[in-house]
């Protein structure tokens, strides 16, 4: 993956230094979109414990900007207080606009997918 590496502060001393690389090149791939920001990025699962072995996958969280989540609930469901379904509330362009956000998510861990294939395993996200 290209672009620059940024420092994830709390990885344990048992993740292995490809890895660490990894997801550094994933912080600072999601820390350089315009939007939605990331807030934070966590490491959890066998990796995080210090457990993982050849076969473990990477589980990272990565907290974005409230602006999309924040519309997430009555994007499905509408807003029950005024009695308005989400198409009442939602235009086209905002669909359009909530996919380009998305785009802007999904791409840079699709790239790490593609990372991984490349160097067996260790760029997963």
């Amino acid at each position: 993956m290209r672009g620059k590496g940024l420092p994830v502060p709390g990885l344990p001393a048992s993740v292995p230094e490809p890895l660490r690389a990894s997801i550094s090149a994933a912080a600072g791939a999601w820390a350089a979109l315009p939007e939605p920001r990331l807030r934070s990025l966590v490491l959890f699962g066998s990796v995080a414990r210090g457990e993982s072995t050849a076969r473990s996958d990477v589980d990272l969280l990565a907290t974005i900007s409230t602006e999309m989540a924040g519309n997430r609930g009555v994007a499905f469901y509408g807003d029950e207080r005024q009695g308005l379904g989400p198409r009442e509330l939602f235009t086209r362009a905002d669909a359009q606009r909530a996919a380009r956000q998305l785009d802007h998510v999904a791409a840079p861990c699709a790239r790490l997918l593609e990372a991984a294939d490349d160097d067996g395993g260790a760029g997963a996200c």
